[in-house]
């Protein structure tokens, strides 16, 4: 761990060691390497659950404050009742849209975006069967759909660091009071 978070700090250090601009243009490509942390906070009073994730994204600009992206989630969560706990890893995806707000030459741009989120494609909440038994999740009882707020602040050029709070709910049953909230912090790269 010691490693991860050295090298991580040695990345950081390298990547603000040069002057300091923005100048994302349409058509600019991004590869995004974020961590985030999700709460899923059932209204009913039922157990709270925690995830840690690891993203991996390339995206677009599709204008010079339009930015679109995807990529594939590794999913680490934990969770259960007071006195009980399991793990569980597995492999997601990502997809949205981040509007951008501020200058031509600004260094830092607040945003705002939409999402879409399927935690773990091997598993999801059982649904009933036609037999009354358990059937396999389709993939809208796994996704989770919400709103972003960040802010994206350029180290270089090229690189940006990127701080973001997402709210979101499932995305068959929006009304029905699990709430996925996320805290993310992200490396992104423009090229």
């Amino acid at each position: 761990m010691r490693k991860i978070i050295a090298a991580a700090f040695a990345f950081v250090v390298l990547a603000t060691a040069g002057s300091a601009w923005a100048q994302p243009h349409k058509g600019s490509g991004t590869f995004t390497l974020s961590g985030q942390i999700n709460t899923q906070i059932p209204k009913d009073g039922g157990d709270t659950s925690a995830q840690g994730m690891f993203n991996l994204g390339i995206g677009t600009f599709v204008s010079s404050h339009t930015q679109f992206f995807i990529g594939p989630t590794l999913n680490v969560s934990a969770g259960g009742g007071f006195g009980q706990s399991s793990v569980h890893a597995g492999l997601g995806a990502t997809v949205g849209i981040k509007q951008l707000f501020g200058g031509a030459t600004a260094k830092t741009f607040p945003y705002v975006g939409l999402h879409a989120t399927v935690l773990d494609f091997s598993s999801g909440p059982a649904i009933p069967g036609l037999d009354g038994g358990e059937a396999k999740a389709g993939l809208l009882d796994k996704m989770y759909v919400g709103t972003t707020v960040g802010l994206k602040s350029y180290f270089k050029e090229s690189v940006a660091l990127d701080l973001s709070a997402q709210m979101g709910a499932q995305a068959h049953d929006l009304g029905s009071g699990l709430r996925n909230v996320s805290l993310v912090a992200a490396l992104e790269y423009i090229f």
